[in-house]
């Protein structure tokens, strides 16, 4: 399946940021929108059935796994100079050699003031291994490594977790790029 808003370019996306606007505000003060552009309508549309994707593979997540990271996968000049294939194999290979069973969801991002390439993944495990330890040893570049706790107050903090990471993935600087799973 193709995803329209996967090609989107930078003032398209300006536009339909103040369509989207207009539509709020329309909607805040009890107005009918004048005018309804259906291409915009469109792109909302794709947006919001992505993020929608993206939050039902996270809430499988959460409920079936009991420990649960985010991961930020940078490369060296080395690694970096690797096709997208080999990139993304690396870090399969690690984090498969931690648990054949893994699931993830990856997503390259670029630097906000670098625009250097790197992936965030959440990883789901039910393996109690040291997973710090093990990323360290098998990854060869560096990693930054933060546990998701979903404790007795999870359901409170769940929505928040649910929304910074399924946002994240569709944030401007990833440059519109297909969101990986492992699972279905």
């Amino acid at each position: 399946m193709i995803d329209i808003f996967d090609n989107i370019d930078n003032t398209l996306m300006n536009e339909l940021v103040d369509y989207n606007i207009y539509r709020k505000t329309c909607f805040k003060n009890g107005i009918i929108p004048i005018f309804e552009d259906k291409k915009m309508e469109s792109l909302l549309s794709s947006r919001y059935q992505k993020c929608s994707r993206i939050k039902k593979h996270l809430i499988y997540l959460v409920l079936r796994y009991e420990y649960l990271y985010f991961v930020t996968f940078t490369f060296d000049d080395e690694h970096l100079n690797l096709c997208d294939r080999s990139r993304k194999d690396l870090i399969k290979k690690s984090l498969y050699s931690f648990d054949s069973n893994i699931k993830f969801i990856l997503n390259i991002d670029y630097g906000k003031n670098t625009e250097r390439l790197h992936y965030h993944c959440i990883v789901a495990t039910n393996d109690c291994g040291d997973f710090f330890h093990h990323l360290k040893l098998y990854y060869p570049c560096f990693t930054w490594i933060e546990r998701l706790y979903i404790s007795n107050d999870g359901l409170k903090r769940l929505p928040k977790y649910i929304n910074k990471l399924s946002n994240h993935a569709i944030k401007d600087s990833t440059r519109k790029s297909r969101v990986i799973y492992n699972f279905k």
